[in-house]
């Protein structure tokens, strides 16, 4: 019981680190912003013969994975590269949602980063030319095909508001 609490503490340490990274980088609020636009553009596009299930909404644990997730993914805290974060719930859980929307984020922070800060504080180079930012393994081929289906949609509504240069009204970037 005590080391379950102990990894719950630092689970909350994470996320309360993520969400302090969100307040205090721009470039993170921005492309948190633009993950939840695309997120959510995809399952309106996604469910078009069902309006009750066009809306967003994210499952606790899927923010929590994402929160904890962000300085990671952007080179931020080098001691994440040591860790490997396993998403454990039932098929139909949301864990495809939880990565795609990761993946979204880093793709986005890394296309919001000017030329001379393509190199992060550890000196290690990061490419901004828009090559891979991540790469995706199935182990299920049954899976395999769905989970491209869903990743092909997020990844072509990130896109289509890359290629429209989209941007919150109210957020600009100096």
């Amino acid at each position: 019981g005590e080391d379950a609490i102990a990894e719950c503490k630092t689970s909350l340490d994470e996320i309360q680190k993520g969400i302090d990274f969100l307040k205090d980088d721009e470039r993170a609020r921005l492309s948190f912003c633009f993950m939840n636009s695309v997120m959510s553009d995809n399952r309106k596009y996604s469910n078009l013969h069902n309006p009750k299930s066009q809306k967003l909404y994210w499952r606790e644990f899927q923010m929590a994975f994402i929160l904890q997730s962000l300085r990671g993914v952007v080179g931020d805290d080098k001691g994440e590269q040591n860790f490997a974060d396993v998403l454990w719930f039932p098929t139909g859980g949301g864990k495809t949602e939880a990565y795609l929307g990761i993946i979204i984020f880093a793709s986005a922070y890394r296309r919001l980063l000017e030329q001379e800060e393509i190199s992060n504080k550890f000196d290690m180079s990061l490419n901004n030319d828009g090559g891979v930012c991540a790469i995706s393994r199935y182990t299920l081929r049954l899976l395999t095909i769905q989970q491209f289906q869903r990743a092909l949609g997020v990844f072509v509504v990130s896109d289509m508001k890359r290629v429209q240069n989209w941007i919150p009204k109210d957020m600009i970037l100096e």
